[in-house]
């Protein structure tokens, strides 16, 4: 059986989310923002389903425990232990900064910088700004046919979702990411190829997939099995 993708923190509206996931959101929060960071891997370790990349649940900043390691210039082994459960050095906050770019505004030394650089995404910015447009047309079709969130525009859902930016994926391991959107049996799964994206949807029993490129979306088929 394959490994389950790791998780995109991508649910913005905490009422959407579990108490216990919003309850431990917020501590892995404090723990970041207070650099207390055997803390912040206790709560990591316990729960599984926690992601290492989790901003505080309703928060506008979109802060990661990695921006806070940055902001704080957390010591070399902090910034490993982040990594090796999977931090996004890519990942943009809300103002559209890295971790290394916190690290550069707070005047930390050009070592620990080195250690939040980013390895180079295989994507042009072009292409990765459309894949992404397609990305958001593909996952706003799924909800609209599982019927979720009736009443708000497409517009409106970026302010109860956030989509995973395409410029991630190449620094995740196995290069995907799975989305656990609120009412989706199955979630939603999304994988980079080589300069393309595939998509899987749904339930196991009944998968949708998608081919998604800069020219636009294909449904490969209704049915996987």
């Amino acid at each position: 059986m394959d490994e389950p993708p790791p998780n995109w923190p991508g649910v913005l509206d905490p009422e959407l989310l579990s108490e216990n996931l919003v309850a431990t959101g917020h501590k892995l929060a404090d723990a970041a923002d207070a650099g207390d960071w055997p803390a912040l891997f206790d709560l990591l370790d316990a729960n599984p389903a926690l992601s290492v990349n989790q901003w505080r649940p309703g928060s506008p900043e979109w802060l990661t425990p990695l921006h806070h390691a940055a902001r704080l210039g957390a010591p070399a082994k902090v910034l490993a232990a982040l990594a090796e459960r999977g931090a996004l050095r890519s990942l943009r906050d809300a103002s559209g900064c890295t971790p290394r770019d916190m690290a550069i505004e707070a005047g930390h030394p050009a070592a620990l910088i080195d250690l939040l650089t980013p390895t180079p995404s295989p994507l042009s910015t072009e292409l990765a700004r459309t894949l992404d447009a397609n990305l958001e047309w593909v996952i706003d079709g799924s909800i609209r046919t599982a019927r979720l969130f009736e009443g708000n525009s497409d517009h409106e859902l970026r302010n109860i979702l956030r989509y995973p930016p395409v410029t991630v994926l190449h620094e995740v391991l196995g290069r995907s990411l799975g989305f656990a959107i609120p009412g989706l049996p199955g979630g939603f799964r999304v994988m980079l190829r080589c300069g393309y994206l595939e998509t899987v949807s749904g339930a196991r029993s009944d998968p949708y997939m998608h081919v998604i490129t800069d020219r636009g979306a294909v449904a490969l088929s209704a049915a996987l099995g």
